[in-house]
């Protein structure tokens, strides 16, 4: 399940939305505040926090909840189902150009959204009716055929802020069930948000709302003077690890990992492959080459002088399978022995049914100068220039060999690195965490966020530098594979191989 968002709160945090007027709110039941003694509650919590590092956030969740992470946007999002069935809440970070946005000017707006997401109904014959709860008892808040605000508190305290604390009753449409969301929304920082939902039922409502209630006072977010003072700290591990490196330990490197094939799949308990959901797969080359090998097709004798440069080369060749299309990708990168230059060439194509469509980004940087170029089929081409600022930048070659030079290295840290992510166009922070093996000779793990709007995935990495599985988020799992067996289970399986 992917949460979406009010619209107007995306519109917002990106600087193109104004706040309207207030919603009427002139129900507000009340709601007293969780008693401070844990035993009280009647919400039974897990001994182990919820840590969301990506925000800052630490949190006690109910005991037997599940947890997830998943991207919407370009969001991340950390969701906990609730025991039970009683619903999902979720806590995500917001960030906005606009510094002077007010966390009442963001609330309004998401609760005008909600209002407006109110289906139209035959008033005369819906008029006047009610949701009541298994008791039987008529839930007086809940009345009518249009979306309503059933508390609003603007002035919430949570974890030392003062947060905007709301609940909307949805009603769906061809029924007299609502959806109740809950809202609460504070400011770290001029442009940051924290926002933490409730999605729930009518009639679950009550007991949703006070397990929601309780988990937001255990709720804590850490300082952004920390966070930033930790980051700096990582970074400047990842400056010196790298540091280390030798030119005959980056060939080292390239040399004892020439290909790998991996399959991404979502695991079965069984543990079989022929059990397994397919998903895709890719093929991982690396090796020393030249910088005219990212155009093939271009005959060696005319290469440029820039062609013959010698350099580090990653290729990777994958398909994907989506619910309806089939997206083949074809990316090639070239870092200089001397880590100053860098190109690539990425070219994608989504094919649905009998449709195909292409997409081709072309990138280049010299020192800290950087172009990259952007060509979708049949619209104008677009041109980005990210800015390459301060110590830890790494190259797209060193990002998707990280694991095996930090395995190399050997040393158990915390890692920051600047990298730029296609999937954002963007130069962009990731994390990597190296933890030392468990037992002589056993693999190393390491845990990597892309970005701050990424989840982790985990990456488990042998002795040798051999990547064994990475686990992400969602429970999809890259794992290696010989191209044979590949090829036979893909066959086995009637998947396209074309």
């Amino acid at each position: 399940m992917r949460t979406i968002l009010p619209l107007a709160l995306i519109l917002l945090l990106t600087g193109t939305a104004a706040a309207q007027d207030r919603p009427d709110q002139t129900t507000k039941p009340a709601a007293p505040p969780p008693p401070k003694d844990a035993s009280n509650w009647g919400v039974r919590l897990s001994s182990e926090p919820l840590v969301v590092e990506g925000v800052g956030v630490t949190i006690s969740i109910p005991l037997d909840s599940v947890v997830q992470h998943d991207v919407f946007d370009t969001i991340a999002t950390t969701k906990v189902i609730l025991p039970d069935d009683l619903g999902v809440v979720v806590i995500q970070e917001r960030r906005s150009k606009r510094l002077d946005l007010s966390v009442e000017a963001v609330a309004d707006e998401v609760i005008t959204q909600l209002l407006e997401l109110s289906p139209m109904f035959d008033m005369k014959e819906d008029a006047g009716r009610a949701v009541r709860n298994p008791a039987g008892q008529l839930q007086a808040d809940v009345v009518g055929t249009r979306a309503k605000v059933l508390s609003r508190d603007r002035q919430y305290g949570l974890a030392g802020y003062n947060a905007d604390h709301a609940y909307v009753a949805i009603p769906r449409e061809g029924t007299l069930e609502y959806t109740i969301r809950g809202s609460t929304l504070l400011q770290t920082d001029p442009g940051r948000f924290v926002l933490f939902e409730l999605y729930t039922t009518a009639s679950d409502f009550t007991k949703a709302r006070e397990t929601y209630e309780v988990m937001l006072a255990t709720a804590a977010i850490e300082d952004q003077a920390n966070i930033a003072t930790r980051r700096a700290a990582m970074l400047d591990a990842g400056v010196k690890a790298l540091a280390q490196l030798t030119e005959s330990d980056y060939r080292a490197v390239f040399s004892a990992h020439p290909q790998r094939w991996e399959r991404l799949s979502r695991p079965t308990p069984t543990g079989a492959a022929s059990d397994e959901e397919e998903l895709g797969y890719r093929r991982v080359q690396a090796r020393v080459g030249k910088r005219g090998d990212l155009s093939p097709n271009k005959p060696k004798e005319k290469w440029t002088t820039d062609d013959q440069q010698d350099g580090y080369i990653v290729q990777i060749d994958a398909r994907l399978l989506e619910i309806d299309s089939i997206i083949d990708t074809r990316a090639a990168y070239f870092l200089s022995l001397d880590r100053t230059e860098e190109a690539w060439v990425v070219n994608m194509a989504v094919r649905k049914e009998a449709d195909v469509s292409r997409w081709q980004e072309i990138g280049a940087r010299l020192g800290t100068d950087m172009s990259i170029n952007v060509i979708p089929e049949q619209l104008q081409a677009t041109k980005i220039r990210p800015q390459i600022q301060g110590e830890g930048y790494i190259s797209v070659v060193e990002s998707y060999m990280l694991p095996q030079l930090l395995v190399h290295i050997g040393i158990p840290a915390d890692f920051a690195f600047y990298s730029y992510q296609t999937s954002s166009s963007t130069i962009r922070l990731r994390t990597d965490s190296l933890a030392t093996p468990k037992g002589k000779g056993g693999p190393w793990t390491l845990t990597t966020r892309l970005n701050a709007d990424a989840p982790p995935q985990t990456t488990v990495i042998g002795p040798d530098g051999k990547i064994l599985r990475t686990d992400l988020a969602d429970g999809r799992r890259w794992s290696p594979i010989e191209f044979d067996a590949l090829y036979n289970l893909w066959k086995s399986k009637g998947l396209p191989l074309d």
